[in-house]
C-alpha cells in the first residue's frame, strides 16, 4: 500500500502481497485446506517480524494465495532432489502458462523436497535451503522458493531470506564494515544470535533503492482476497513445543 508521498519525510509503506506454492512433498502433511492456510500464515506472520526494524520504509508480507500443488509440474529434479535454479525457471514458466490464479507481488514455493544445486564439476550440492531472484519483485521474475519440514516452521528464516532477495537485497559483504557478513545478520548465513532476525543497513539500503523504483501499480494493493485466520498473530513457538519440532527435524 501507498501511504505516504514519495517526496514526503514520512516513513512510507510497502505492503507486499504473496502468494505461496505448497509443493506434493510440503502439502501432503496437513489435512484440511484450513490447515494449510493457518500453517503458511503464522509462517508469514514470523517472516514478517524480521522486517520490522526496517527504517524509513515499513514492509509488510500480505498472504493473498495459497496453491496447493499436486503434480509439481514446475519442479525439475536430480538425482530425487529439486534442482533449485531449474526450478526457479519452472516457477516463472508456471506462472506466465497462467497456472496460479489471482494477483501478487511476490510467488514463493514451500518445498517438502530437499534443494540442491549442480556445481560447475558437476557435483550435486545440498547445502542449499533457498534461492531467489534478487530485486525482481512485481517483475515476471518474482519468484524463490525454500525446503521446510511441514508442520515444523523450520523454513522461517529461508522465507524471510529469500523475500528479502526478491525486494533487492544481496548477501551481507565479508567485510569489516557495520554490515558484515561475519556480523550475522538476515542476508548472512552466519548466526550470531539476535542479528539473524533482523536485515543489516546495507540491506535496507538495497531494499529502499529497489522500492524508489518501483511504479505505484506494483506498490499498491490489488488482491481481492487475504488469508487472514483465527491465528493472526500467532508465532510458530506458540504452535510447535520444542520437543514436537525435534521429533519433526
Amino acid at each position: 500500500s501507498y501511504t505516504s508521498r514519495r517526496d514526503s519525510e514520512a516513513a512510507e509503506s510497502f505492503t507486499v502481497e504473496l502468494h505461496v506454492i505448497s509443493d506434493e512433498y510440503h502439502q501432503k502433511h496437513f489435512g484440511p485446506m484450513q490447515a494449510l492456510i493457518e500453517y503458511i500464515s503464522v509462517m508469514v506472520t514470523a517472516v514478517n517480524l524480521r522486517f520490522q526494524s526496517m527504517l524509513g520504509l515499513h514492509i509488510r508480507f500480505k498472504l493473498v494465495g495459497i496453491t496447493r500443488s499436486y503434480n509439481d509440474a514446475f519442479a525439475a529434479l536430480i538425482v530425487g532432489v529439486l534442482d533449485t535454479w531449474q526450478t526457479l525457471e519452472g516457477l516463472v514458466k508456471y506462472a506466465k502458462e497462467g497456472h496460479i490464479s489471482g494477483t501478487y507481488d511476490v510467488l514463493y514455493l514451500l518445498s517438502g523436497r530437499e534443494l540442491a544445486s549442480i556445481r560447475s564439476n558437476g557435483n550435486v550440492d545440498k547445502n542449499v535451503a533457498g534461492l531467489a531472484y534478487v530485486g525482481q519483485v512485481c517483475t515476471i521474475h518474482a519468484v524463490a522458493e525454500g525446503e521446510d519440514v511441514a508442520r515444523s516452521y523450520a523454513g522461517v528464516h529461508t522465507m524471510a531470506h529469500e523475500l528479502a532477495h526478491t525486494l533487492g537485497a544481496t548477501h551481507d559483504p565479508k567485510d569489516s564494515s557495520n554490515c558484515s557478513w561475519y556480523h550475522g545478520f538476515l542476508m548472512s548465513y552466519e548466526d550470531r544470535g539476535a542479528n539473524k532476525y533482523r536485515l543489516s543497513d546495507c540491506s535496507q539500503d538495497e531494499i529502499r533503492k529497489v522500492f524508489r523504483s518501483l511504479k505505484i501499480t506494483c506498490i499498491q494493493e490489488t488482491a481481492t482476497i487475504t488469508f487472514s485466520t483465527k491465528n493472526n498473530g500467532t508465532l510458530p513457538g506458540q504452535k510447535v513445543t520444542a520437543d514436537k519440532f525435534c521429533e519433526l527435524i
